[in-house]
């Protein structure tokens, strides 16, 4: 039997979920949305030598190994996995008994301009088991990182609850947190992460569209304004990717001056575009910043339309 999953390179057997089944782990080096995230795929078994589609937990960047072993001493097979990334580093899975959470990732938010605060964020638990989860309380911490929930008390089989955070960016660069619980489905804390990413590099306005534009010409210029929301300089490069295409791809889009690679505090500069379509049909464009502002890469979107 052929069970998909992303490019793996181990695999151990072991019952996972308490069920007296073999359940069969394998690490990946990427996941099914993204080659530069690993993974670890559980596929859990039927008892007869099949299993289940496999269900995959994204973790760190190019997994190589994975293991199973109980980390945290509360009586649960857990999973060990080494990342062979450029970041390097030994990844604990915790497992969380009969409550999944949804999505099986940190509640990540996209990058957020210094002094505002994100639009909220949702993590769903639900309770798999055969017997009502109580859940005795629910705290957050993290300075810039806000969050409530209706989970405290018992959740019935079948049933779940929602967690919900927003992040309100003080300093730029990344900042994390953690949502803790103490339920009974595990004698230690289960914990939803939370990250957020602080950003000085202000656009106005947020996108660009050209609307339609005939082959073979080209269009009025647009422009977007860079702010440096900031304090101190930061640095930045920037080129235009063309989705579909790669690259510059047939140079649908055209960069008409530059911004300087230094934006000063306080500073703004004005980068300008025209579109001209090779071809008919919508094209999604973005012009990606690198900067040391935070957040980076950052994507500034933009489309036309050829007719």
């Amino acid at each position: 039997m052929d069970y998909d999953t992303s490019n793996p390179t181990f695999v151990v057997v072991g019952d996972l979920n308490g069920d007296g089944k073999e359940d069969l782990v394998a690490s990946n080096i990427d996941t099914p949305d993204s080659l530069f995230v690993g993974s670890v795929s559980v596929f859990t078994g039927n008892g007869d030598g099949t299993f289940q589609p496999g269900v995959a937990y994204p973790a760190g960047e190019r997994l190589n190994y994975v293991a199973i072993g109980d980390f945290n001493g509360d009586g649960k097979p857990d999973l060990v996995a080494v990342d062979g990334g450029v970041g390097g580093a030994v990844i604990t899975l915790l497992n969380t008994g009969v409550v999944t959470f949804s999505p099986t990732t940190p509640l990540t938010f996209p990058a957020q301009l210094l002094g505002t605060t994100s639009t909220p964020l949702t993590a769903t638990l639900t309770n798999n088991g055969t017997a009502p989860l109580t859940v005795s309380s629910v705290s957050y911490s993290g300075k810039p990182f806000h969050a409530q929930s209706n989970c405290k008390g018992s959740i019935a089989p079948g049933g779940n609850c929602t967690i919900t955070a927003m992040f309100t960016a003080e300093t730029a660069g990344i900042t994390t947190g953690t949502v803790t619980l103490h339920d009974s489905a595990s004698s230690k804390p289960q914990v939803v992460e939370l990250v957020g990413t602080g950003t000085e590099v202000k656009f106005t306005p947020s996108q660009l569209n050209f609307g339609t534009q005939k082959v073979g010409t080209h269009s009025a210029t647009k422009s977007f304004q860079v702010t440096n929301i900031g304090s101190s300089s930061f640095d930045f490069t920037y080129k235009i990717y063309v989705a579909g295409y790669g690259g510059n791809g047939y140079l649908q889009f055209h960069e008409a001056n530059n911004c300087p690679t230094t934006l000063a505090a306080g500073a703004s500069c004005t980068v300008k575009l025209i579109f001209a379509p090779k071809q008919k049909g919508t094209v999604n464009a973005a012009v990606v910043f690198t900067d040391t502002g935070g957040g980076s890469p950052q994507n500034f979107p933009i489309s036309g339309t050829g007719d």
